[in-house]
């Protein structure tokens, strides 16, 4: 509490001693101009909900503003000097590429504009959705250093790749190793999925939707060391080329 307020205080209940009629409200304290329920928060700054609660969040951050690309979570985050952003994907639903999803975002500050830092000692730049497919919670709020940049696999490149399956090639794997349990596959040591059942009868159509006993990813042109296992067998690694327009199959037997 600061030495101003508390003598304003004690003069307030000197006044309610003198006139019970005198009105002083000394639970009221002064906030900060980040206070989302003041008419309006500095430039450069917006409120939105997050932990049930409207927030203030600082967007002019130019380390942050651009494009941010993870293939952990299949993402490329584009990030605009507005407090506006896009999550444009290039995993799958089902059997074509996700929609993205428009966000706003900014660093969270606290009613003076101090950056909050989470538990790994970083400030958090939150992801609020606006529409689109539901964000993963991990990618919620994420950890920023200006001189590291994300945590995580999350590189900074000058533009985000356009979500359209034109521009991409296919994969699917499937098994028909009878003998195995749930296969757990894996690109450049990022896993993508699970097959859980085994083909029967004729091998599945390059490029099929997925289920339990096949799956089908999309990717960029390039090429992409592959892994799977199980608990009784494994595969790989190796390298598997994508080209754009095309789809490879591979079977784990």
């Amino acid at each position: 509490m600061k030495s101003g307020q508390l003598l304003v205080m004690r003069k307030c209940g000197f006044l309610l001693l003198l006139a019970t009629l005198a009105s002083c409200d000394s639970s009221e304290e002064e906030t900060g101009p980040y206070d989302c329920s003041r008419d309006s928060v500095p430039a450069g700054a917006q409120c939105f909900e997050f932990q049930g609660e409207q927030q203030a969040f600082r967007f002019d951050e130019p380390g942050v503003v651009g494009s941010w690309s993870s293939n952990e979570f299949e993402t490329c985050i584009e990030y605009a000097a507005d407090g506006a952003g896009r999550f444009r994907y290039w995993g799958i639903t089902g059997s074509v590429p996700r929609d993205d999803s428009s966000v706003l975002w900014g660093v969270w500050v606290d009613d003076d504009g101090r950056s909050i830092v989470g538990g790994d000692g970083r400030p958090v730049v939150v992801n609020h959705l606006k529409d689109g497919p539901v964000l993963d919670r991990r990618l919620i709020g994420l950890g920023y250093s200006e001189s590291t940049g994300f945590g995580g696999d999350f590189q900074d490149v000058t533009t985000c790749p356009q979500n359209s399956e034109s521009n991409q090639g296919a994969i699917t794997f499937f098994t028909t190793n009878t003998s195995t349990d749930a296969v757990t596959i894996a690109l450049d040591s990022f896993v993508i999925g699970e097959l859980t059942a085994t083909v029967g009868g004729d091998e599945p159509e390059c490029g099929v939707e997925t289920n339990a006993s096949r799956l089908t990813v999309y990717r960029q042109p390039g090429t992409y060391r592959f892994q799977a296992l199980s608990s009784t067998a494994t595969w790989g690694p190796l390298n598997i080329p994508v080209a754009k327009g095309d789809c490879s199959s591979h079977a784990l037997r």
